[in-house]
């Protein structure tokens, strides 16, 4: 998300800077009246936040920065920049940091929400929370950061898929789910961050197109996690409505931090699998 102030041209034509577009990528441009860009709640300004030993950059250089400016300076051990980030609810969340390096090396800010340091950013409770970058290694600069809950899926064309198909939707020459889940040594592996150990919700896309029920048999890491439903969806995931098709199956597991090998296999009936999710139990 890139919101600015952009001035007309001369001849009365507005530039915006899109930097590093990837192909296949799709963008959007909104033009508003002028006035202070629009915010939205989980995206926090640098500039806007607590910095302590750090660098405030409001002036000329800020053509391309999100908002007003950004932070720079963040070099020495204790500089840092602290935001306060609203949590409407407890759990996992996924924070996006816009920012600048312009060393040639990687550069790193450790993170810190309250007291506790974070590899990954996990709110203990709903509402106000601190959430703190500090100097890492290397330098570099703070535009923005936009924490929200996590709503990552791993999509099934990405697993690690045994005896099952790679399939696309009609016209669509790229994979986007996987079925052909019919054979007793059928599976799709998923490689799945846990940010720490314990109970979690396994929430998995899929379309069953007989009117029978079906099932697939899940494991973590090796270790049996029992069986996770998919009642008949009444179509195929190559059909006319495909978003309409799938449908969502859940199953408790527990996951240990870091990653896990999540392994869905053949059950009973047949089921195709678009995407597997994990959430805080």
């Amino acid at each position: 998300m890139y919101d600015k102030v952009l001035t007309l041209g001369a001849d009365g034509h507005l530039t915006v800077p899109v930097r590093r577009m990837e192909r296949l990528g799709g963008y959007r441009i909104t033009v508003g009246p002028a006035g202070a860009p629009a915010p939205y709640p989980p995206k926090c300004e640098a500039e806007a936040a607590r910095q302590n030993r750090a660098v405030l950059h409001l002036g000329s250089d800020t053509a391309l920065d999100s908002g007003r400016g950004y932070i720079g300076g963040v070099d020495v051990a204790d500089s840092s920049v602290s935001f306060t980030v609203h949590a409407a609810q407890a759990g996992i969340h996924v924070m996006t940091v816009r920012y600048a390096n312009g060393t040639g090396a990687e550069s790193r800010h450790t993170v810190r929400v309250g007291t506790e340091n974070q590899g990954e950013v996990v709110f203990p409770a709903a509402g106000a929370n601190t959430m703190t970058l500090g100097k890492g290694s290397g330098d570099a600069e703070l535009d923005y950061a936009d924490v929200r809950s996590d709503t990552h899926r791993y999509e099934a064309e990405l697993a690690a898929v045994t005896d099952a198909d790679l399939r696309h939707y009609r016209w669509n020459e790229f994979p986007d789910y996987v079925g052909g889940i019919d054979r007793s040594g059928a599976s799709v592996e998923f490689t799945v961050g846990a940010p720490r150990s314990g109970s979690y919700l396994l929430d998995v896309g899929y379309a069953n197109g007989t009117p029978d029920p079906a099932d697939h048999v899940v494991t973590v890491d090796g270790a049996a996690a029992g069986r996770i439903a998919m009642p008949s969806t009444a179509a195929w995931l190559d059909t006319e409505r495909q978003d309409a098709v799938a449908r969502g199956a859940t199953l408790r597991v527990t996951s240990h931090e870091d990653l896990n090998r999540v392994r869905l296999a053949k059950g009973t009936g047949y089921a195709e699998l678009d995407w597997l999710a994990l959430r805080l139990d």
